[in-house]
């Protein structure tokens, strides 16, 4: 992790999630679907929403358990979701009562909605029975400067799955491919300091998708082959003068950003001419100083 970012999250953290922040008691953690009820095989699409109860929030930790044993979770989307910070995006982790889904995010500014999006959790039926979304140990913290801890009561809920009738449906294919939005414009920042990455030159970069979701990011140097990389990233050719990252969302559509980079030489060369200028700069204005002297004298 790059200082930058350690010391932006380390304050957004100190400010919000402080252990020793006061509690209050409001929002509640919901999942929704298009329908309660689904057939072996189908590709179902449950949300993870939050309502604030009309508190300002700037982040939201906590744990999805999907119980059942009746299905497997495809993917996970954060794909328009009300948060863009994520510390900790939801990744399900196989349990052998089901599927955990820890999460931590935030949203520099807050947000305050009755029906706010976290992320979409694509779950697949395998068997007949029930498959339970019960979420735990959520906390909000307000965006009043004090970090107040929001306590969110929760909500489970329940699909029913049936055998299936030889047809399936897919909504998460369905939601991909209507997706022809690429990820928004983003901007790459260089970074370099002795105290990381032994002083090496590194780049940060994120941005966010309100479709389908930023599936991954590919960074280039120079004429170098595209690789797959996160951020923050650090430089394999230090001395690069072109760096190009493109993000790729879920449905393929792809949102590219390039940094142009001086080369070192050029860079201490500029300083070089910079300081001449200024010297002969103070030259010129000693020489106007004196001469209007002496003829004030004469």
């Amino acid at each position: 992790m790059n200082k930058i970012v350690c010391a932006m999250w380390i304050g957004f953290v100190g400010l919000t999630l402080s252990f020793y922040a006061p509690v209050a008691k409001a929002a509640e953690l919901y999942s929704t679907a298009a329908t309660k009820q689904v057939q072996v095989g189908d590709t179902v699409v449950v949300d993870v929403r939050l309502n604030t109860e009309g508190k300002q929030l700037n982040a939201v930790e906590g744990v999805v358990h999907v119980q059942g044993g009746v299905a497997k979770v495809l993917d996970i989307s954060v794909g328009g979701s009300a948060l863009t910070i994520w510390p900790r995006p939801p990744v399900a982790q196989v349990t052998a009562e089901g599927v955990d889904i820890w999460f931590t995010g935030g949203v520099p500014g807050g947000f305050a909605e009755s029906d706010a999006l976290l992320f979409k959790v694509v779950v697949v039926p395998e068997k007949s029975g029930k498959i339970i979304l019960q979420p735990e140990q959520v906390v909000s913290y307000e965006n009043d400067g004090q970090g107040t801890k929001v306590l969110a009561s929760t909500s489970s809920f329940t699909l029913s799955v049936v055998e299936g009738d030889g047809t399936n449906t897919n909504s998460w294919e369905q939601a991909v491919t209507s997706d022809t939005v690429s990820p928004e414009p983003f901007t790459i920042t260089l970074g370099q300091d002795n105290s990381v990455y032994d002083n090496k030159k590194f780049i940060s970069f994120n941005t966010t998708d309100a479709g389908s979701g930023v599936d991954h990011y590919e960074v280039a140097e120079d004429a170098s082959a595209p690789i797959r990389a996160e951020s923050p990233y650090v430089l394999r050719e230090q001395g690069a003068r072109r760096v190009t990252v493109t993000a790729y969302d879920k449905a393929g559509n792809a949102q590219l950003a390039t940094l142009n980079l001086p080369p070192e030489h050029l860079a201490s060369t500029l300083i070089v001419y910079v300081g001449i200028a200024l010297g002969v700069l103070c030259i010129l204005i000693v020489l106007v100083y004196r001469a209007k002297r002496q003829k004030k004298t004469k």
